[in-house]
């Protein structure tokens, strides 16, 4: 009978050749006590990115349900000529590029799954927010001409920043935060307090209560005040007894 061996502990220079050493040094302290320390500092990074993660979601899908909504509403009326999913996003009303990612969202769809509602959470983000500049104006005929009717949509923003450009660099932000935290990079220096407000702020401007919802429900603060001690000891049990888990 083979013998079964558990794995060997989780060491940092595994973690090192699995992540990149640039990586976990970014985890790392002058001030560390050893390697232990950036480990914990990168699982308490973690847990930050995933009580803002929700953020990202209800801001996400909000606005690309507004933004769709607008579209529909400033082309009813308007002869167009839809493609298969039968919406403004595919009737050739797009720039180049915006055009383009529709049309491969389509493909990834397949015909089964070719309704507005499976387009709209397809794409990007990030197409959502480049539908913020300005071809999109209403002075543009080719366009849906989705500014400034959107706009008003974002009814609690201030009269001020009540606008495209404005509403577009908050969704540009959001989008930024949103890869940060997709891609694991490291929020911990970053001030991510300020970095979820930065979520909750467009937010609030659509749906104030649920912003309100997302930053009473989140654990982002205390995480963040706790810091890294709390997660040393698991750390050290990954470290010196991840055996024990075979």
């Amino acid at each position: 009978m083979t013998a079964i061996h558990p794995p060997p502990p989780l060491t940092y220079s595994l973690l090192a050749r699995a992540l990149s050493t640039p990586r976990l040094a970014a985890y790392s302290r002058e001030d560390d006590r050893d390697s232990v320390d950036a480990i914990a500092r990168y699982l308490w990074n973690m847990s930050v990115g995933g009580a803002i993660w929700p953020t990202v979601h209800l801001l996400e899908v909000a606005v690309r349900n507004v933004l769709f909504e607008v579209g529909q509403e400033r082309t009813k009326g308007r002869v167009l000529t839809f493609g298969p999913v039968g919406s403004w996003l595919d009737a050739g009303l797009l720039m180049p590029k915006e055009q383009a990612e529709v049309n491969e969202a389509i493909k990834r769809l397949g015909a089964g799954r070719r309704t507005p509602g499976h387009l709209i959470a397809e794409l990007t983000l990030g197409f959502w927010v480049r539908v913020c500049n300005s071809p999109y104006e209403q002075g543009d005929a080719n366009r849906p001409r989705l500014w400034p009717s959107a706009a008003f949509r974002f009814q609690h923003a201030p009269r001020r920043e009540r606008n495209r450009e404005d509403i577009r660099k908050a969704l540009d932000n959001a989008k930024d935060i949103r890869n940060r935290i997709a891609h694991h990079h490291p929020l911990w220096y970053r001030n991510p307090v300020r970095m979820h407000e930065d979520l909750l702020k467009p937010l609030g401007w659509l749906y104030p209560e649920m912003a309100d919802a997302a930053r009473t429900t989140s654990a982002v603060r205390e995480l963040v005040k706790a810091g890294p001690v709390p997660y040393r000891a698991l750390a050290e049990s990954l470290t010196t007894a991840s055996a024990r888990l075979a």
